[in-house]
């Protein structure tokens, strides 16, 4: 059996939208994505606490452990999280 998330929907959250992302090409290096990323560092979630789903973007698992530990590129996540919600109005996904 599947345990359930205890975590109470928020605002912004998508299920359908993420799992759109992660048909998606990696924001970083177009080679294909293997899960979505949640922007990071810029005030949008808390201690523990993810960003909403709508600010998600597709990475690749390389890219994804990167800006983990690379502050300084997250200050370019709002650009490949733009790309990646024009992408979703564009082909209707969002």
């Amino acid at each position: 059996m599947k345990k359930r998330s205890s975590r109470k929907p928020r605002a912004g959250d998508n299920r359908n939208y993420l799992d759109w992302v992660k048909t998606q090409p990696c924001a970083m290096c177009q080679r294909p994505a293997d899960d979505p990323h949640h922007i990071i560092g810029v005030g949008l979630g808390g201690m523990g606490m993810t960003a909403p789903d709508l600010l998600a973007m597709p990475l690749c698992r390389e890219h994804h452990n990167e800006i983990h530990i690379s502050p300084e590129l997250w200050p370019q996540q709002f650009e490949w999280v733009v790309r990646t919600i024009a992408r979703a109005v564009s082909e209707g996904a969002v």
